[in-house]
């Protein structure tokens, strides 16, 4: 069961010892999550057998350097909400800025169906 805060990043690392582990649990769960960023507290995911997350493996390994998750942002988000949903603290604000200044023009208003970069929580590796 996810908990409070949890990112797909965070449950790949913690159920695999794998950064990129979170696109089979994403995958595998696609029928619950419209975007990886959908996650919530309480929801109960499949998690696929670690076989299987081993053999898509190296299909992902160029994507090693960057765990970084995609999110699309709804109706009444900024990036001060998606920080403390994403990352369990608003002060993540500025992580989610720099990585999409190409994307953004006003910060506390971003609109809905953007789709922006969320990079790994500081820390986190």
């Amino acid at each position: 069961m996810v908990k409070k805060g949890e990112t797909l990043y965070e449950i790949a690392r913690a159920q695999y010892k794998s950064e990129t582990a979170w696109k089979a649990i994403y995958e595998a769960n696609r029928d619950r999550l419209q975007n990886p960023g959908d996650v919530r507290a309480g929801m109960k995911l499949v998690l696929p057998p670690a076989s299987a997350v081993a053999a898509g493996a190296s299909e992902t390994a160029p994507a090693a350097k960057s765990a970084a998750q995609t999110y699309t942002v709804r109706k009444g988000e900024n990036l001060h909400t998606i920080a403390d949903k994403m990352y369990g603290s608003q002060s993540y604000w500025t992580l989610i800025r720099d990585a999409n200044k190409d994307k953004l023009t006003d910060v506390d208003e971003v609109r809905a169906g953007t789709k922006l970069v969320l990079p790994p929580k500081p820390g986190s590796r």
